[in-house]
């Protein structure tokens, strides 16, 4: 007696969730202060030797530099990172670094932890304007065994100029240029990238420098640990004149405007770093092009907008004096755009609304909820860094975080946070699932640590979104001033029976387009992951079993309140079934 059943493929599913609680929408206000966060802003420069490091001039340790001690505390004055300026002018001759040499860097190194600051290093034959000559060789060398101590301590450094060559160890050469110059720069790149982690970048002082090592195009992504992902730039000699004294092309206005087309391209990956060395003057070897300006490049406004379209992180804050230094330098007088670039030099973050429902329940019964943000600054994050959403029990004890980067989105890594003229506002969605805490009240905290874990718990080195009333300075976090309340998970089996699988085989089947869930035998079968009261569900079949043909019967729909058991799958051996008409519907 043959009868007819139709046969219809389970469509897909996304993996089902309860239904979740509505969320509740809060605006945060924005802060104008000027806010010391990590790696960005003004730096303080200081000299390890005094600038020439003669035989007679003593190491000064870092702690005891008089523009950390006469100046005021460096976090009272909102800096966060310092430059460190290491003369190797005594060892010009010889192959060995000293080990006191070496200490004397551990001992820096131990007092920007204890000053909870970052350095920015170059290291130099010469900081007095003259060019030493030393063997490629032997610069290799010092390199090389400056690598494991930098890489020791690469936590506590921002980046590090390729130095070394030229005066100033800014690899200027002379005009024109001694053949061989270019390799003996590219040479002393690849030694620095390859003495530190692929996480720490290496500048040079021009963006032709770059482009004779990797080519004129800009690179299109970032943070990949290759070599053109690690070389940034630093301009000192910014807004000097039209070409920035030589950082970009003279005579060649278009080439100058390709050139710093290729520099915000790059930036937004890389860090910007440098220092004013001059009022700016147009120089009567410079030609200005067509709609170019060439008008004074000091100016606040202009100041401003270069600093912006060049996506400057860090920048001197004690040259060029008659621009920088109060309280008599130009940026300080009407508006004081000094107080500005301050607060916009690098990233600076700020939280514009949250949306959070007021309860969730924690595991496969997800919750949706997200925080919406912008950068307001000139530049992004460039080095590593966490994102965490902090769950703390509002009647004490520990806290719980859960961590966003695992997502894989650029939404969720804030190196990847570009200011808001190129991302706009940014949505950052705060996890699909929560996780299995203790039920109860929950305040919500967002949480941007340094990527390294000795620093993590730092919370001078954690980001403080730009808002009133929301940074908790003890533990690094910034409230969302929310609170939710967490329940449990209550979930329902999905199952049903098998009937007509043939002895010895098996069928594979799926729920919700998961994991296949192998039946061996006939009877009754309940799939591994039940789902939370509300959630979408379809059962298909995954594997046919060998020789036979299966189907689904009740296989979709919504779990209840109640467990599912009446799914039922059907089995017949293959000779049982023809198949016609343009559908292929079987017939036994």
């Amino acid at each position: 007696m043959s009868y007819y059943v139709k046969y219809v493929l389970a469509i897909a599913l996304l993996t089902a969730l309860s239904p979740l609680a509505t969320a509740q929408q809060q605006n945060y206000s924005v802060s104008s202060a000027d806010i010391n966060n990590p790696e960005r802003g003004f730096y303080e420069p200081t000299y390890a030797y005094l600038g020439a490091q003669t035989p007679s001039t003593p190491y000064t340790r870092l702690s005891q530099n008089l523009n950390l001690t006469q100046f005021g505390p460096l976090s009272s004055r909102k800096i966060s990172v310092v430059q460190r300026l290491m003369s190797l002018k005594n060892y010009t001759n010889t192959d060995l670094l000293p080990a006191a040499f070496l200490q004397n860097i551990r001992t820096d190194f131990a007092d920007a932890r204890a000053l909870n600051v970052k350095l920015y290093l170059r290291f130099a034959y010469d900081f007095e304007g003259t060019v030493p000559t030393v063997p490629i060789a032997r610069i290799i060398s010092h390199i090389n065994q400056l690598g494991p101590l930098l890489t020791e301590n690469s936590e506590l450094i921002t980046h590090i100029d390729a130095g070394m060559l030229g005066a100033y160890g800014e690899w200027y050469a002379g005009f024109p240029e001694p053949p061989g110059t270019q390799d003996l720069r590219t040479a002393v790149v690849n030694a620095w990238l390859t003495a530190l982690p692929a996480d720490r970048a290496v500048d040079v002082r021009t963006p032709r420098y770059k482009r004779a090592m990797f080519g004129a195009a800009a690179i299109s992504s970032g943070f990949d640990g290759t070599p053109a992902a690690r070389v940034g730039h630093h301009n000192d000699c910014f807004l000097r004149s039209v070409a920035d004294s030589g950082t970009f092309a003279e005579q060649d206005f278009a080439l100058r405007a390709d050139e710093k087309a290729y520099l915000s391209a790059e930036n937004r990956f890389l860090p910007q770093s440098g220092e004013t060395c001059g009022l700016f003057e147009v120089f009567p070897w410079e030609v200005c092009g067509p709609g170019e300006n060439c008008a004074n490049l000091t100016s606040c406004a202009n100041a401003g907008i270069a600093m912006q379209t060049q996506r400057w992180s860090l920048l001197n804050t004690r040259y060029f004096d008659p621009l920088v230094l109060p309280p008599n330098g130009l940026w300080h007088q009407g508006s004081n755009c000094y107080a500005d670039f301050k607060k916009q030099l690098g990233y600076r973050i700020e939280l514009i609304r949250s949306s959070i429902p007021t309860a969730a329940q924690v595991g496969v019964c997800g919750w949706n909820a997200s925080v919406t943000l912008r950068n307001s600054g000139f530049a992004s994050p460039f080095n590593p860094r966490g994102l965490k959403l902090v769950l703390a029990p509002t009647n004490g004890g520990a806290a719980t975080f859960v961590d966003l980067l695992q997502q894989n989105s650029p939404t969720h890594d804030p190196r990847r946070w570009l200011p808001v003229a190129d991302s706009g506002e940014i949505v950052v969605t705060l996890g699909n699932q929560l996780p299995n805490v203790v039920p109860g009240a929950y305040a919500l905290h967002l949480f941007m640590p340094d990527g390294h874990p000795d620093l993590a718990a730092v919370p001078q080195y954690s980001i403080q979104t730009a808002n009133v009333g929301l940074w908790d300075a003890t533990r690094g976090w910034n409230s969302l001033n929310r609170t939710v309340q967490v329940s449990a998970c209550i979930t329902y089996s999905v199952g049903g029976t098998v009937s007509g699988l043939a002895s010895g085989n098996t069928v594979a089947l799926q729920l919700n387009s998961g994991s296949s869930f192998v039946v061996a035998n006939n009877g009754p079968f309940t799939f591994p992951s039940a789902l939370p009261s509300g959630a979408s569900f379809s059962a298909s079949i995954a594997t046919q079993p060998t020789g036979q043909y299966c189907t689904v019967q009740n296989g979709s729909g919504t779990v209840g309140a109640s467990n599912i058991g009446n799914v039922a799958v059907q089995c017949l051996d293959q000779s049982e079934i023809i198949f016609f008409n343009d559908f292929e519907q079987p017939r036994w």
